[in-house]
């Protein structure tokens, strides 16, 4: 499967299209990805439809829902409770200001949806015992992940800036 980055969707040879990571990760939770299904990032639509000779059209299957731009007051709420019942949270001021801070940056970049299906799919991976990387890359300053066990990294311990993730001055 291709990705199609410009308009968040995934684009299959058969020519329909789903849209973007949620319905990937929505499929790989569901145990519904096969060894064929991999992503191939920055697809332009027209070089797609001039290789595979048809136009794209969409699946509107109801799994698969056309996502909203931004989250809801209760996908908000979700991420906070997950967040703070984790067993890795302390409790700590200077854990509330660092979780504030970019729960802030992650709610205005609209990737509160992304850290939904995050928790979703490291739910996945503990329910059938799967092992996942302890941690890549610049997602290792985020507290938030850490504190979801997206990661296994804890930024505050190791002084890692979160502006390292967010690519912002701090």
């Amino acid at each position: 499967m291709l990705y199609d980055s410009h308009r968040n969707r995934i684009l299959y040879p058969d020519g329909t299209s789903e849209f973007g990571v949620e319905d990937f990760c929505l499929k790989m939770v569901k145990g519904e990805l096969t060894d064929k299904d991999y992503v191939i990032e920055g697809v332009d639509a027209q070089l797609y439809e001039k290789y595979y000779g048809h136009h794209i059209t969409v699946n509107k299957s109801p799994d698969y829902p056309e996502p909203q731009k931004q989250h809801t007051d209760g996908e908000l709420e979700y991420v906070k409770s997950r967040i703070f019942q984790s067993n890795r949270f302390n409790h700590t001021n200077q854990e509330f200001d660092r979780i504030e801070h970019e729960l802030e940056f992650f709610c205005r970049t609209q990737n509160i949806r992304h850290i939904k299906h995050l928790i979703h799919v490291i739910d996945h991976f503990k329910e059938n015992q799967e092992v996942w990387g302890v941690g890549r890359g610049s997602s290792c300053s985020s507290f938030v992940l850490y504190l979801l066990e997206v990661h296994d990294v804890n930024p505050l311990k190791h002084d890692i800036p979160f502006s390292e993730l967010s690519k912002e001055l701090e």
